[in-house]
């Protein structure tokens, strides 16, 4: 890779690259070191270097690795071996929020040490560790005994940073639209350590913290690992929040009793914005399980308390409700009237969730009456929105039927 050693003596790059066998992640490895490429041959080979004559492709990698990690500096090995915590990409608040520590690392100065790692090329430009560095700086963290305190560090940073999300894209705050997407597109980008910091909630008991970095995860979108929905409950947790637990983890089952519980027990303390969640889960729960009757009472119960809280986004998931039975028993024009009534109330509240959800609804009445290119039309309406947010719209979704 004579690209990554421009300007360099040829004799020497061609050293380099015979002694690494010609890796490529070697030799991006080793161009990260800042070093000539004849003096990391000299580091690398002979007796006393740091790859073994014996040492096969992994083994070349990890010497390499071993090198750019004594040329760094003290603080950004601290750095380093702390980042691998991390699940998947991170980004600099999140990595400044676990890895500063007031003391050996500073908050303040991640970011600069994050762009010193990524410019010796241990840290990827999109904030990742590759598979061979996060082994290496794992191991460099369990020396240190920074392990567990670390992941407790993550676990609450990840909470602290999934509530800020769900609080900045929230309605309530009336922030514009490309803040409010900001936060959305943080919230999917970080699903890997949202699921991580859960496992950590529950191998270390913490049912409060796990469960609001669940709900808040969820209310943005972010799948939450079953396992965790129904482990988190069981340790414990207290008012709202549990039977917010019991609305999240009927969601995660489909199953009725645990949604109606939390519903239940949501209900006795007004409305809040938790309820009017419970409320579309129940509606839905309920139908999929040939609970109508109890579906259409939780359906009347959301209208009305929606509508007296003026919870456009919870009326928007009840005329789509309303919608989709019209639409099950053949009332085309209902259905086309109530999923148009929850766009305009979706568009109102600037929700894109739920905008996108009505304009689903719309495509499906099309698509029953044999509009299709309709339907398409209405489904390409959504392809802006979800790439706004960062999420992936259906492999088909254009023909969608």
């Amino acid at each position: 890779m004579p690209q990554f050693f421009a300007g360099a003596p040829t004799d020497d790059v061609e050293r380099l690259c015979r002694l690494l066998d010609g890796i490529p992640l070697a030799l991006e490895l080793a161009a990260g070191c800042a070093l000539a490429p004849g003096r990391i041959a000299d580091r690398l080979g002979g007796r006393h270097g740091l790859l073994p004559a014996s040492a096969d492709g992994a083994g070349k990698v990890l010497a390499v690795v071993r090198l750019g990690h004594e040329l760094l500096a003290p603080r950004e090995r601290v750095l380093l071996r702390r980042l691998a915590v991390f699940a998947g990409a991170f980004d600099a608040p999140l990595a400044g929020a676990v890895c500063g520590d007031g003391g050996i690392l500073r908050r303040a100065e991640v970011p600069r040490l994050l762009d010193r790692l990524v410019a010796a090329r241990l840290v990827t430009g999109s904030y990742a560790l590759r598979g061979v560095v996060k082994e290496y700086a794992a191991e460099r963290l369990r020396e240190a005994g920074e392990h567990d305190l670390l992941r407790d560090r993550h676990l609450r940073a990840v909470r602290e940073a999934y509530e800020e999300c769900h609080e900045g894209a929230s309605l309530a705050r009336r922030q514009p639209w490309p803040e409010r997407v900001r936060h959305l597109r943080r919230a999917r980008a970080l699903g890997a350590e949202c699921r991580a910091a859960l496992g950590r909630a529950v191998e270390r008991g913490e049912a409060a913290s796990g469960l609001r970095l669940a709900r808040a995860a969820m209310a943005m979108g972010v799948s939450c690992p079953d396992d965790a929905l129904e482990r988190l409950p069981a340790l414990g947790a207290p008012g709202e929040l549990a039977d917010c637990a019991k609305v999240l983890l009927g969601c995660a089952r489909g199953a009725v009793e645990p949604v109606v519980a939390g519903v239940d027990g949501l209900r006795v303390r007004g409305y809040s914005y938790w309820l009017g969640v419970g409320y579309n889960a129940a509606v839905r729960v309920c139908f999929a399980n040939g609970r109508c009757g109890l579906g259409r009472r939780y359906l009347g119960e959301l209208e009305a308390a929606a509508a007296a809280d003026d919870d456009l986004v919870a009326l928007a998931g009840a005329r789509m409700a309303r919608g989709d039975l019209a639409l099950l028993a053949g009332e085309v024009h209902e259905a086309r009237r109530h999923a148009g009534a929850a766009l305009t109330l979706a568009r109102e509240a600037g929700d894109p969730r739920a905008i996108v959800a009505a304009l689903r609804r719309l495509a499906a009445v099309a698509d029953t009456v044999g509009d299709h290119d309709e339907a398409a039309r209405q489904r390409a309406g959504t392809l802006p929105i979800l790439h706004a947010i960062g999420e992936e719209p259906p492999h088909n979704i254009l023909s969608q039927a």
